[in-house]
């Protein structure tokens, strides 16, 4: 779609809008394709766009970065991450504050390199700050199985991954969120299927898409949602087809099972929610 189209777009929104409206997305990608774009403030006021809880470095709560910290000034200790948990402040320092031990502080960009980081330091605690949504969690139990196989006693895995229904349910239930319509997160719906969504207007009676990441995807979703809203409809329409089937990827929901369960987490700014969190199961 072109640049002149995308401006077709938003005008008719704002032609047609009648009502307030607030629509959330819930997918840090989506959130800064909004940003990049100003989609924001292209639309009608009664029009607006809310972030939810969809970043998984956002919602991090202050202890594990604790934690983390802690981990890292045990003797023989190598922390893993990824790039984007360096500056995550805990309740007093994040991993970049303590950057008199970086040596000790390995950033990867690629999950699997921590399998050759602890194959090379058999003598050092490597501990995998395993962080993010269902987008991550199959790559996450895929390692914790190759570590298995391998024998690869010294290699451990702090979790911290986080479930989307349960986050959403949270937010679609309160009665300060008075959401009209959600833009559901793309990514996991990769992972888990378009299924995966189904209660959000079954249960909450609001319209849903998933739609993938450009702004001009994020804009089409806009304009079903507008137009659901409008005429009352409350389905949920996957925009993204080539990618998200309605069961999603039976492989790598397969790896959840094996792996993980479910738990109560803490999300930074919410609070605690019942099973909203995955811990390694006791086999592993």
């Amino acid at each position: 779609m072109s640049r002149f189209d995308l401006k077709e777009l938003v005008a008719y929104i704002n032609l047609n809008v009648k009502s307030k409206m607030k629509i959330m997305e819930v997918c840090g990608t989506h959130t800064q394709a909004i940003a990049k774009s100003g989609l924001s403030n292209m639309l009608d006021s009664r029009v607006q766009l809310i972030s939810g809880p969809g970043c998984p470095v956002c919602v991090t709560p202050e202890g594990y970065i604790d934690a983390s910290i802690e981990l890292l000034w045990q003797p023989n200790t190598i922390i893993v991450t990824f790039g984007d948990m360096i500056r995550v402040k805990g309740s007093v320092k994040s991993l970049e504050d303590c950057m008199e031990m970086k040596t000790r502080i390995k950033v990867v960009y690629s999950p699997f390199t921590v399998l050759d980081i602890a194959q090379n330091n058999k003598n050092m605690q490597i501990i995998f700050l395993a962080v993010g949504f269902e987008t991550t969690a199959p790559l996450i139990a895929a390692i914790v199985k190759l570590a298995l196989q391998r024998g690869l006693k010294n290699l451990f895995f702090l979790v911290g991954l986080k479930l989307m229904p349960q986050v959403l349910d949270k937010v679609l239930s309160s009665k300060d969120s008075k959401l009209d319509a959600l833009i559901c997160p793309g990514h996991v719906s990769v992972i888990m299927g378009s299924e995966y969504f189904d209660f959000v207007p079954d249960k909450y009676n609001i319209p849903a898409v998933i739609c993938g990441f450009d702004y001009e995807d994020v804009a089409i979703a806009v304009y079903y949602l507008s137009e659901e809203v409008r005429k009352g409809k409350k389905n949920l329409s996957n925009l993204y087809p080539k990618c998200v089937k309605p069961k999603g990827n039976t492989t790598a929901k397969e790896l959840l099972r094996e792996v993980f369960q479910s738990k109560e987490g803490f999300w930074r700014g919410i609070g605690a929610i019942d099973a909203s969190e995955l811990t390694l199961k006791k086999e592993f």
